[in-house]
């Protein structure tokens, strides 16, 4: 549970949120959603309609494709689309990215 202390100076509320994404454990999350977000001005329109991020886990973003040849064609923008997605974060959070037939939430 949060303790709260009287003080004399008001606090920033982005102090205050900041403090509570690190106690929470919540900055995955969040890095996560902002990956969602943006995929679609990260990677293009053309690539959004057939790739779709789905989760991170230890620093692999797990994208869902439509098929083995769009799965190859990622193959080999991987690096790039890593690096494009570590910039829009500001920090290099994404190691690897793991691609696989799957289905899509849209």
């Amino acid at each position: 549970m949060m303790k709260f202390h009287k003080s004399e100076e008001p606090i920033h509320i982005g102090i205050i949120l900041d403090k509570l994404t690190k106690r929470m454990n919540l900055e995955p999350k969040i890095l996560e959603q902002k990956i969602f977000n943006t995929w679609e001005s990260v990677v293009g329109k053309n690539i959004s309609t057939y790739a779709e991020p789905q989760g991170i886990k230890n620093g692999v973003l797990f994208v869902n494709v439509t098929n083995s040849t769009c799965m190859c064609e990622l193959q080999f923008l991987k690096s790039k689309t890593i690096e494009k997605i570590n910039e829009n974060l500001g920090k290099s959070t994404i190691i690897d990215i793991s691609f696989q037939i799957g289905k899509f939430s849209k």
